[in-house]
């Protein structure tokens, strides 16, 4: 079985080499063969199936596609529809075209509310196009996130960024990565507290912390409170 990357190569060729053009020639009032056409959507079948079969749960799949991938999926849809489908592929197809649509209005709810995920269903919640469309927004929303997305780096990430505070919404091993941590702290000094214990005891993080927020300090253990460089970034600040 291709992988996913392998099938959406081949869709990204057959649309600019194939599809494009053919639909370029349709728009100028130009004739395309029909057998031609019947091979374009012969092809988009076979890409699309491929697809919907790349994984046991065809929601998982698609849920791993973003925007530009939905769109050109749309362009297979459809050219192999208007060249018209036998019943069986046109009933799988159908369900793999109902699975786009219904991330791509995900995607827009969230464009306009970031905190629509709340009232989201699991698969909604565990498109990781969608959570990310929300955490960049809102990074709080990462609450709604299934486990699967809390744990995920780039998604952790994208969201503390946006709200430090979303590290307590993140993963016990997002907790413990560094570069989350550092992120989380970096924009907001009393996410401290939500580090892994082996992160607070790390004194880069805790001077990034207390940096961004003094406050950070009575997160701290006694051992980095009586730290010099952490006591001189507390205590020497400007005034």
């Amino acid at each position: 079985m291709p992988n996913k990357d392998f099938v959406i190569d081949v869709m990204d060729q057959l649309i600019s080499r194939f599809i494009q053009p053919a639909r370029l020639k349709i728009e100028a009032g130009e004739n395309v063969a029909p057998q031609q056409l019947r091979h374009l959507a012969n092809l988009s079948v076979v890409l699309l199936k491929s697809l919907g079969k790349l994984s046991d749960n065809t929601v998982t799949t698609i849920g791993k596609l973003n925007t530009t991938h939905l769109e050109r999926l749309g362009a297979l849809y459809n050219i192999a529809l208007e060249t018209g489908l036998p019943g069986q592929d046109h009933t799988e197809i159908s369900s793999i075209r109902n699975l786009l649509e219904r991330k791509r209005n995900a995607i827009l709810m969230i464009e306009e509310s970031p905190q629509a995920l709340e009232n989201m269903d699991e698969v909604s919640r565990s498109d990781r196009d969608v959570v990310m469309n929300a955490v960049q927004r809102m990074g709080w929303s990462l609450s709604f996130a299934s486990q699967a997305l809390k744990n995920d780096r780039e998604v952790a990430l994208a969201a503390v960024n946006q709200y430090g505070w979303a590290l307590g919404f993140a993963s016990q091993e997002m907790r413990n990565d560094q570069f989350v941590v550092m992120s989380a702290v970096q924009n907001a000094g009393l996410a401290f507290q939500f580090a892994s214990p082996d992160l607070r005891k790390n004194i880069d993080i805790a001077m990034a912390a207390v940096r961004q927020n003094p406050t950070a300090l009575v997160l701290m253990s006694q051992e980095l409170q009586r730290d010099p460089a952490i006591r001189a970034l507390v205590f020497n600040r400007p005034q």
